[in-house]
């Protein structure tokens, strides 16, 4: 059978499943006859880790504990999660150059060997290999960035069980990938790349989930609501909050039942000196039919400003911009003197 001819299809329920077999079965697609088969189901990697640990017991985690990664043992989760975030966080800045420098390098070298591998191998190839080092093209210095600590503007924290040390709610960056079984959330205090400000509207909306009776989306039940916080601080001054929520079968008045309770907390309550200046409720809607908006504006202004090479831009909760507004800056205007 021609692989390229394969197609994969994932039904949310086993009858969904049959029923699409059925209708699908012996029906010709360009000149093809249909042919469906219901395929086993891949197991979930999570499930499947923690299945394991149950069987293995005490003799599973000893042996787990030998096999872990000699730069982690002994560290907290805080500390885990700042190597895994900021990896070359323990080198000089400019060894951390070096080290990018390098892996562009050798990604550079793979796409002109791909092209060198090409059947209409473009006859300029080889002029530019030998004059660039073996690249295709000429592969300047990395530019230092003018700010390396507290400089990312925008933070996305997953929202979920904290360590085994503090299993409440915790809201943070997420220990491991599912894949590998991990939906574990570490704090983000010891990231030095996120903001203080930031840092703190985490630890504020934490402090709310943990009184809030609305429980946290289960990556593995699929159960639940709140699944992440992006928090954006520009330069110029101001805090979004976007907290996202999977709407399951909320209906509207349920909704503005949980934005007043936001409001509630954050604009008279505990979380009023949070620092956040705007505030929306965002559905992910992708998995669910309801008849619910994208986003609903919570409280306080409707955008941010952030200034950039004299210019001023107004920032969406949905809207992309750079993290990093002074490295931004210095890659603008380096483009901007190539081009004078």
């Amino acid at each position: 059978m021609n692989r390229n001819m394969l197609i994969y299809a994932t039904f949310k329920t086993k009858e969904d499943q049959e029923t699409t077999i059925a209708k699908l079965n012996g029906l010709f697609y360009k000149g093809e006859k249909i042919a469906c088969i219901a395929e086993r189901p891949q197991k979930d990697p999570f499930a499947e880790k923690r299945g394991k640990r149950s069987r293995e017991g005490d003799q599973g985690n000893a042996k787990r504990a030998k096999h872990t990664d000699p730069a982690v043992q002994g560290l907290s989760p805080e500390e885990r999660i700042t190597r895994a975030i900021e990896p070359l966080k323990l080198l000089p800045y400019d060894q951390q150059l070096k080290r990018k420098q390098d892996w562009v390098s050798h990604e550079l070298k793979q796409i002109t060997s791909l092209l060198s591998r090409n059947t209409l191998v473009p006859p300029w190839l080889p002029k530019q290999k030998a004059a660039n080092n073996g690249h295709v093209c000429e592969l300047l210095d990395i530019l230092e960035s003018p700010t390396q600590d507290a400089y990312r503007i925008k933070n996305e924290y997953s929202i979920g069980p904290g360590p085994e040390s503090s299993p409440e709610v915790t809201v943070g960056f997420r220990l491991g990938m599912y894949k590998e079984g991990c939906v574990t959330i570490v704090s983000p205090e010891k990231c030095s790349i996120v903001p203080e400000s930031s840092r703190h509207v985490a630890k504020v909306f934490q402090d709310f989930l943990r009184q809030s009776e609305v429980q946290y989306f289960d990556e593995y039940t699929h159960l639940g609501y709140w699944q992440t916080l992006t928090v954006r601080t520009p330069v110029a001054g101001g805090c979004m909050a976007v907290v996202q929520m999977q709407p399951q079968k909320l209906t509207e008045v349920e909704v503005e039942a949980e934005i007043e309770a936001l409001r509630k907390y954050f604009v008279d309550g505990p979380g009023k000196d949070s620092g956040i200046t705007s505030m929306y409720l965002n559905f992910n809607l992708d998995r669910y039919k309801v008849n619910l908006k994208s986003y609903y504006h919570v409280c306080g202004e409707t955008h941010l400003h952030e200034k950039l090479l004299g210019l001023t831009y107004r920032i969406s909760p949905d809207s992309f911009f750079q993290v990093n507004t002074a490295a931004t800056e210095r890659l603008y205007t380096t483009i901007c003197d190539w081009c004078d």
